[in-house]
């Protein structure tokens, strides 16, 4: 037997109760437990990329640290614009002003050119990766390339 209104059929049984078009009561509250388990996905996929943004953004600034620190310790050898003579100091003088530590300085000297390179690193703390932990470092690296004298020069007319 058929019952409705305007553009609308529902099929009921004789017994009164609705066909197959209804529901069955085992799948009430199904959407529920599916959309719970899709806000867990959502949540942690966030939390993970939270984390990640943190990393990125401790690994920028290791970067920034590398750099300063390089060109500092760059500056503390030249010979025209030397502040002094200690490389490694004025390295973790600036890695350390920029939030980082110094994990190696290395000064190459090849005839005039000289190139200083500093690998700083940085505390990245996370909240979600890895687990068990507060957080891990996140290392840059960074070269500055001294020619005091303009032996890279091409130019023919000097």
């Amino acid at each position: 037997m058929r019952r409705g209104g305007v553009g609308r059929d529902i099929v009921v049984r004789q017994d009164g109760e609705p066909g197959h078009n209804a529901p069955s009561r085992r799948q009430d509250g199904s959407i529920t437990i599916l959309a719970l388990v899709l806000a867990c996905l959502a949540l942690l996929s966030g939390l993970f990329l939270f984390d990640m943004a943190v990393v990125f953004r401790a690994r920028s600034e290791a970067q920034g640290a590398a750099d300063a620190a390089a060109k500092a310790a760059g500056l503390e050898l030249s010979p025209l614009l030397g502040v002094g003579s200690d490389p490694v100091g004025a390295a973790a003088s600036y890695a350390t002003a920029n939030g980082a530590e110094v994990v190696a300085v290395a000064v190459d000297r090849e005839g005039v050119m000289m190139t200083v390179t500093v690998t700083v690193r940085r505390a990245a703390r996370t909240l979600f990766v890895p687990l068990g932990r507060s957080g891990f470092w996140v290392t840059a690296t960074s070269r500055c390339y001294l020619d005091p004298y303009g032996a890279l020069r091409d130019d023919p007319r000097e």
